[in-house]
């Protein structure tokens, strides 16, 4: 007879692959990664335009590195398509590459009426224009990617108050999941609340 065994659903990570953190040196980002490590990540690419400048960041970095953890700082602007390729190519020499998670987001709030054009484009460029060069990127050189995830918003849904520029951005990275489910790739989006203990809002 065959047994039933209960067992408890956890995330696995492929060692043999890597995994790319856009915004990854942010307090989500590290966090993000550590989680991925301990559940056997060996092959992180952690990317910030502005690289490694606090001692915690460094720390961090220097802990997995100590444990076995390859991990590769890198300062591409994936607003950009050559950007967005050259990372890609990078992260595939490593490893082939298993999973994009873009977490970038750049606040500018206001009132609508008192939002300009910048604005719009400071809040949405990381978003919109970052992860539309990673979707086609990936499609065309990412044939082991297991996780596409975009960090969106309840503000995108239910609104906020002086974030509409920041609604806007999430809620066109979440349709661009949807389009990736439908032609049957990976495509997930996260609608985070407030966290108050790391990320955008810690201290609040």
């Amino acid at each position: 007879m065959p047994k039933t065994i209960a067992a408890v659903s956890r995330t696995y990570m492929n060692p043999e692959k890597s995994y790319v953190l856009i915004g990854g040196l942010g307090g989500f980002g590290l966090e993000l990664a550590d989680w991925m490590i301990v559940r056997g990540a060996r092959f992180i690419i952690l990317v910030s335009r502005t690289g490694i400048r606090t001692g915690y960041q460094a720390s961090r970095v220097q802990y997995w590195r100590e444990r076995g953890t390859k991990i590769i700082i890198s300062t591409a602007d994936i607003t950009t398509s050559s950007d967005a390729k050259r990372l890609i190519d990078e992260s595939n020499r490593l490893a082939p590459v298993g999973g994009i998670f873009n977490l970038a987001a750049v606040l500018r709030d206001a009132l609508f009426k008192n939002l300009q054009v910048a604005d719009f484009e400071t809040a949405t460029l990381p978003k919109i224009n970052g992860t539309k060069n990673l979707d086609a990127t990936s499609r065309k050189y990412c044939p082991s990617l297991d996780h596409f995830v975009v960090f969106s918003s309840m503000s995108c849904g239910r609104g906020n108050s002086g974030q509409s520029n920041y609604g806007l951005a999430n809620s066109a990275m979440e349709r661009m999941m949807e389009q990736r489910h439908a032609a049957g790739l990976p495509g997930l989006a996260i609608q985070w609340g407030i966290i108050g203990d790391v990320g955008l809002y810690m201290g609040v």
